[in-house]
């Protein structure tokens, strides 16, 4: 006889664990409160078909003990349900009885009176699986059996049950056993059997048995079968590896250490281990390991990318029986995973630096809901509209620029000393390498450039977009479409509203590949940087500093005449107005009719206002 039915429990006290379920029922027995239907719902191996039997003996017991009201198993009844040959306790197997006829025939049946004991008991396992039709023609039955007729129905898949037979059962829910548990009862069971065991051997069992009684006992008539009980004996069972070389795998990833862990694969296989449980047993010792590193935020994060990896690795290869395959690209793969935790690390927008890119964009996406034109103002012009929609893109640029100003106080320690050892992000990299790939002719003829002072802005500006788009770094390209570009004497001012794109565009490197740019354009220019406050008062000061346009230009003199060329420069300047705290622009006195600009950069076009792209490692 197998050890799971030998020793099924033949009272409530040898029920393992479920101390609700036998409480409840007790206490019912106790005060004659029993119910007509249960319904007893849980896992598999957890004691569903054990308790309804034994409820069903307590029920028609003659000697039940009246203070802990357990069946006496002495009685007839007792000894009937022990053999399993009771005429008035019928058992149904619903997956091979599921059909509306056998459902008919037990309506029949349950109008006959018992014969041998007081009640009659139907225990229905895996109720789930009956028919639509079967469990509509239970539903009266169910809801008003004959006197002295008990249901007890039991199922794996509560979900599956129609809520019209749930609602007319007592529903108790069975929970896993913990390894504990389990663990003592299997040895309670090795001493009656007089076998000895490793405590060892017996807690592996348990945790293979994931909280299945049946599963465990299973297993351990299986072990005693073959031999001692001890962990050596079960590994050979199982064909999993030992302890040691999944822990020695586990620490390899965690360190990096590919070849080691391909050895270890490789040796595994050789001695023809069971592969799936390796796998199960490489996951539950990562979770160990989590746990047990929890205060080392590195090493989770690590483990934690690790398992999502492995999970869909598996899945894609599980259905393959390639294992040796799938946990050989986990090893490979792990390198590259920690290369992208040492990057989010250094990077500038992680979680260390204190700025948060998430909460950035929230508030761009926030201000954008929540701003809005004024609708009691006049009807303004077109040129004005712009305006409108420039001052509020600078309105949220310069929020965005103070949260991160304030944040990047934090970092200015760590930021110094990534400087110092030599640690550049990739974009930066790619921009030394483009501005060192110059031919030794190209490089002399952009040092010995005469900037050409004669270049027309307005050209430039059509073609703006077409030439930053031939950026060799993206970033690049997404840092020029951000800026505004006017022109003084021979330089090309790139003018920005935030700081923050300020800042990076400034490094020598950009501005290098951004005059190469433009000569291979035939524009020889200087590049400067300014941003949007600095060049409106610059251009304030330019326009308030010049001559009358009333004066003839035939009466200036030859010694003023660069000075009335600069003039000319700057009516051609559009000036920013900015208006960063009111919702309609300032109308500026006309000190020379200097035109309105038009918005450079559209709201609406989405990969000219990218935020999100713009937070990359610097």
């Amino acid at each position: 006889m197998n050890l799971y039915q030998k020793y099924r429990p033949s009272s409530f006290k040898g029920l393992v664990a479920q101390e609700h379920v036998k409480l409840t029922l007790q206490n019912a027995l106790k005060k004659n409160m029993l119910t007509h239907a249960y319904l007893f719902c849980g896992p598999r191996g957890t004691g569903k078909t054990s308790t309804a039997r034994l409820l069903a003996k307590a029920i028609n017991c003659e000697n039940l003990d009246p203070k802990s009201f357990e069946p006496c198993n002495k009685c007839d009844v007792c000894t009937q349900i022990n053999n399993g040959s009771l005429v008035d306790l019928i058992e149904i197997d619903a997956a091979s009885n599921r059909g509306v006829d056998e459902i008919r025939d037990l309506r029949e049946s349950v109008k006959f009176a018992p014969s041998q004991s007081k009640n009659k008991v139907y225990i229905i396992d895996e109720v789930h699986m009956l028919t639509k039709e079967a469990f509509n023609a239970l539903l009266k039955t169910l809801e008003e059996p004959p006197k002295n007729v008990y249901f007890i129905l039991a199922t794996t898949e509560l979900h599956k049950i129609p809520d019209t037979i749930v609602s007319r059962c007592q529903r108790f829910g069975f929970r896993r056993i913990n390894i504990e548990d389990i663990s003592n009862h299997l040895a309670y069971i090795c001493k009656e059997e007089k076998v000895k065991a490793d405590q060892k051997a017996l807690d592996k069992v348990s945790l293979r048995s994931e909280g299945c009684m049946r599963d465990a006992l299973s297993l351990l008539d299986q072990l005693i079968s073959y031999g001692d009980v001890t962990l050596d004996n079960l590994n050979q069972i199982l064909g999993s590896s030992q302890n040691d070389s999944v822990n020695d795998f586990v620490d390899n990833l965690i360190n990096s250490r590919i070849s080691e862990n391909l050895e270890i694969i490789n040796q595994v296989h050789k001695d023809g281990v069971n592969l799936e449980e390796f796998c199960k047993s490489f996951i539950d010792c990562l979770q160990s390991k989590m746990i047990e590193n929890i205060k080392n935020q590195v090493i989770c994060q690590k483990i934690i990318k690790v398992s999502k990896h492995w999970m869909q690795i598996y899945n894609e290869f599980r259905q393959s029986n390639n294992l040796k395959f799938a946990l050989e690209i986990i090893c490979i793969d792990n390198n590259k995973i920690s290369l992208e935790l040492k990057s989010d690390t250094n990077s500038v927008g992680n979680t260390s630096s204190g700025i948060d890119e998430g909460r950035v964009l929230e508030i761009v996406n926030s201000k954008l809901k929540n701003i809005k034109l004024d609708n009691n103002q006049p009807k303004t012009t077109k040129d004005q509209e712009s305006i409108n929609f420039e001052d509020i893109k600078f309105e949220l640029l310069s929020y965005i620029d103070k949260e991160i100003s304030k944040k990047s106080k934090m970092i200015a320690s760590t930021s110094k000393e990534s400087e110092s050892s030599d640690k550049m992000s990739s974009n930066l990299k790619k921009a030394i390498e483009v501005s060192n790939s110059l031919q030794p002719e190209e490089e002399e003829n952009l040092l010995n450039i005469e900037p050409d002072c004669n270049f027309k802005i307005t050209e430039l500006k059509r073609s703006w977009k077409k030439i930053v788009k031939k950026a060799p770094i993206p970033k690049l390209t997404r840092l020029l479409n951000e800026a505004s570009i006017e022109k003084v004497e021979e330089n090309l001012y790139l003018v920005y509203s935030a700081n923050f794109f300020l800042e990076q565009i400034q490094n020598p490197e950009y501005i290098r590949v951004v005059e190469k740019l433009l000569y291979e354009h035939n524009y020889a220019v200087r590049i400067k940087t300014i941003s949007k406050k600095d060049w409106v008062s610059k251009t304030l000061s330019s326009s308030s500093s010049r001559p009358s346009t009333k004066t003839n230009s035939s009466a200036v003199a030859s010694k003023e005449t660069k000075t009335v060329n600069q003039v000319k420069e700057v009516k051609t300047i559009e000036p920013i107005i900015e208006q960063a705290d009111k919702p309609t622009p300032k109308k500026v006195k006309d000190t020379g009719s200097i035109p309105l600009p038009e918005p450079t950069v559209d709201l609406n076009e989405e990969a000219d206002f990218n935020l999100e792209d713009l937070f990359d490692a610097e």
